[in-house]
């Protein structure tokens, strides 16, 4: 059923009736609430209340328990109640509101992709394990000073997305996962890559651009997947010669770090590695 973009306040009075509903897209409209005339429609598996402007959540959303795909991007919610009982979400999107503080989510084994970018969260969600997630996005939150050591436990995480936050440091938790493919991390206030992290086999872009960071360590040379190194605006001083060894590399950003492009070890590494990249068809950002 689509009610969308039709300036609703509030829905149908008798659509809480469609005990079979299984799919209600009414993104775009005007709603305030998530009220307990929605939570009626227990048989739904996909709802999408994007672009509304939806403040308060009842408890009765835990009656949905057939909710596969849940967004509510693009509100005014400041928080959400338990949904302990939403244990087959696959995707839950809650960007682009202004959450303080959300419940733990401990139940959604089967959870896949979880956006919680651009918010206010001071500190991610207590998380348990949630065996099926392959991205995860927390993004643009201020005040976010850690990733929890628990995202070690997601197995099947290919995508972790922490950029634009108050981060001090990643954890080396990360090193654990076997499919993790991207790490953007930029705009925050790392110092030191983990080397762990640096050695992963299945990486293929690391984003860390605009943090404190002095040296890439050593291990990255063992990043035989790496295809994308974005590390522009650090405290780099030095280009490391195993860049050249990296049998991926494609795509490199290193300018606004304090390295000497008259010191002929930095020289050398710089051209040889803008050459390289260009006879891959790739893109080099230098000095």
């Amino acid at each position: 059923l689509d009610i969308s973009d039709n300036k609703l306040k509030d829905l149908p009075a008798d659509l809480s009736g469609l005990k079979k509903l299984t799919v209600l897209d009414g993104y775009k409209n005007l709603m305030t609430k998530f009220d307990d005339n929605l939570c009626a429609l227990v048989s739904l598996q996909e709802l999408n209340l994007f672009n509304n402007k939806i403040f308060k959540v009842s408890p009765k959303i835990n009656d949905m328990v057939n909710l596969r795909m849940l967004n509510l991007a693009s509100n005014k919610l400041k928080t959400l109640p338990n949904i302990d009982g939403l244990i087959k979400l696959k995707r839950l999107a809650l960007f682009w509101n202004t959450i303080l503080q959300l419940p733990p989510l401990k139940t959604q084994v089967e959870l896949e992709e979880l956006q919680l970018q651009q918010n206010i969260l001071q500190s991610p969600p207590e998380f348990g394990d949630l065996v099926s997630l392959r991205e995860l996005q927390m993004s643009k939150n201020d005040m976010m000073k850690v990733v929890p050591s628990s995202v070690g436990l997601f197995k099947e995480l290919r995508e972790i997305h922490c950029a634009n936050c108050s981060l001090l440091a990643l954890p080396e938790e990360l090193a654990g996962l076997p499919q993790i493919s991207k790490i953007m991390a930029g705009h925050n206030s790392i110092t030191v890559i983990p080397a762990g992290i640096a050695r992963l086999k299945t990486l293929a872009t690391l984003d860390v651009e605009n943090n404190k960071i002095e040296q890439l360590p050593g291990e990255l040379s063992e990043a035989g997947s790496l295809v994308n190194l974005f590390f522009a605006n650090n405290q780099v001083s030095a280009l490391p010669q195993f860049l050249l060894s990296l049998p991926a590399l494609k795509r490199v950003t290193l300018g606004g770090n304090p390295l000497d492009r008259s010191e002929d070890a930095v020289r050398q590494v710089h051209d040889d590695l803008e050459a390289l990249i260009a006879s891959r068809q790739g893109k080099f950002t230098g000095l």
